[in-house]
């Protein structure tokens, strides 16, 4: 019976260090799997490689607004890539230049035009000046799924 019980134990001990670990952030009510949206690739609190491949699909976006992917640490969005306005699946090439234990969120976000709108002159000041800080808040968005990952 005991040896049974074994591999129970085993995962609920990893579960609670992943949890602990704050790989995982609690009752934030966004997964990496929503109604509108899911990111397959990686699992959250998953240990990712410097380069690693996303990948999710969009089953439904918002009538309006149009979908971004973006990386979300200490309070601050980047955003990698406009995915459209239309249910589609997506594969990309990830990279997590910081060092072992970073642990940020991938999301994909919903904007409306005012977003879209603050995201592209984010883009394009970027061009010009080849700096692209974070940005604290951007204006009507949604997150429609989000998964957090750990830099091994």
């Amino acid at each position: 019976m005991l040896v049974a019980c074994f591999p129970v134990v085993v995962a609920g001990i990893l579960s609670f260090m992943v949890f602990a670990s704050g790989a995982v952030k609690r009752d934030d009510g966004v997964g990496h799997k929503t109604e509108f949206a899911q990111i397959t690739f990686p699992q959250p609190g998953d240990m990712v490689g410097e380069k690693f491949e996303l990948r999710g699909r969009i089953t439904s976006v918002p009538e309006g607004e149009s979908v971004y992917l973006v990386e979300v640490s200490e309070g601050r969005t980047w955003p990698k890539l406009h995915l459209g306005s239309s249910p589609t699946s997506f594969s990309r090439q990830q990279y997590a230049s910081a060092g072992s234990g970073y642990k940020y969120s991938v999301e994909l976000l919903s904007v409306k035009p005012a977003g879209e709108q603050q995201i592209e002159n984010w883009f394009e000041n970027g061009r010009s000046t080849g700096k692209y800080p974070g940005i604290t808040d951007i204006e009507s968005s949604t997150v429609l799924v989000r998964t957090r990952v750990i830099r091994q």
